[in-house]
């Protein structure tokens, strides 16, 4: 039922359980729906931006876990993956895998790595960050 009214993560993950409920029209079940919808693994990003060279980036990112692990969901570490894209989304310019741990999950992870830059320089870059194993929406951040 929740699937038929089209209604994005984003949006899901503000409601509280009783606004849940009403959704779908099952008001019992809004605890459950609670849980499971603060339970998809979604991130927190910041990052900064450093020219080191004409041709080269240095990013800093910050990543932040925003859900509630559960190990009977998730396991010991739930899996990411972290790639900057060019700003037409044709090219990867950088990626690389971000493990986030039961027991660091309510940390602040930060990945520092460099970025090349190409002519036509394009207005932004995108750093786009999946969960490995979950359908869920990435988390996006414009670079400028």
């Amino acid at each position: 039922r929740l699937e038929a009214k089209d209604v994005p993560l984003e949006r899901l993950a503000e409601l509280n359980s009783h606004e849940l409920g009403a959704l779908v029209r099952v008001p019992t079940r809004g605890a459950l729906l609670f849980r499971a919808v603060h339970a998809c693994p979604r991130v927190a990003l910041a990052a900064s931006v450093q020219p080191l060279t004409r041709s080269t980036l240095r990013v800093e990112l910050a990543v932040t876990a925003d859900f509630e692990f559960d190990a009977e969901r998730h396991g010991g570490a739930v899996s990411f993956l972290v790639t900057v894209e060019c700003g037409d989304g044709e090219r990867i310019l950088h990626a690389e895998p971000l493990v986030i741990k039961r027991r660091f999950a309510a940390d602040e992870h930060t990945l520092a790595f460099t970025v090349p830059l190409f002519d036509p320089l394009p207005p932004h870059y995108f750093v786009r960050v999946a969960a490995d194993r979950w359908l869920v929406p990435d988390a996006v951040l414009p670079l400028s």
